[in-house]
């Protein structure tokens, strides 16, 4: 079998620079928290077909996009919710066939689309992160007017990639309940 190329989806692109651009237009103060630092609001959304759970600041809008790559279709699965200058999202697809590349560089190459395609600056170094054994890689990005920051940690198991994310004004880049979306993140 012949080792295919899987580029980075153009809705991938569409929606990042969508997204993220959205919240430049938030001007919704931030939930309240507890006293335990847990976020007001925030529920657990768990996404049987995509069999994970994450913490979300509202109940998500879904979506599911197609496009055509020149290893067959893929088809991307989004649940994302706009709320309290967040935007929290999952994204995620099935790679067909078979890639040619290690993981690592699969990852890298997935995250460079992603930012170049939201038009993007990187801000930090990458990290490599993992979820439950499986590789990842932890990003972070500032919009050129330097007024949004996107935070990203995108996974392959197996033959999936999942790319969860955070975008928010560059003010609450260090607010808990962004880690506390993060670290809720569960493969079921």
């Amino acid at each position: 079998m012949a080792h295919a190329r899987l580029q980075i989806p153009v809705p991938i692109r569409r929606f990042a620079s969508f997204a993220l651009s959205s919240i430049a237009l938030l001007t919704i103060a931030a939930p309240p928290s507890t006293a335990s630092g847990a976020v007001q609001g925030w529920s657990i959304y768990k996404s049987v077909e995509g069999r994970f759970s994450v913490l979300m600041p509202g109940t998500p809008t879904l979506d599911t996009k197609s496009t055509p790559t020149e290893v067959g279709p893929i088809t991307m699965h989004l649940a994302s919710c706009v709320a309290a200058n967040r935007l929290a999202s999952v994204i995620y697809y099935d790679v067909p066939g078979t890639m040619s590349k290690s993981a690592a560089e699969f990852l890298s190459d997935t995250a460079s689309g992603f930012i170049s395609g939201a038009g993007f600056v990187e801000k930090a170094s990458r990290q490599q992160i993992e979820i439950d054994g499986h590789p990842g890689i932890e990003i972070i990005a500032e919009s050129a007017d330097g007024q949004t920051v996107m935070q990203a940690r995108y996974y392959l198991v197996r033959t999936r990639v999942y790319l969860v994310m955070v975008g928010s004004a560059a003010a609450d880049v260090a607010a808990p309940d962004i880690g506390n979306y993060f670290s809720s993140f569960q493969l079921n």
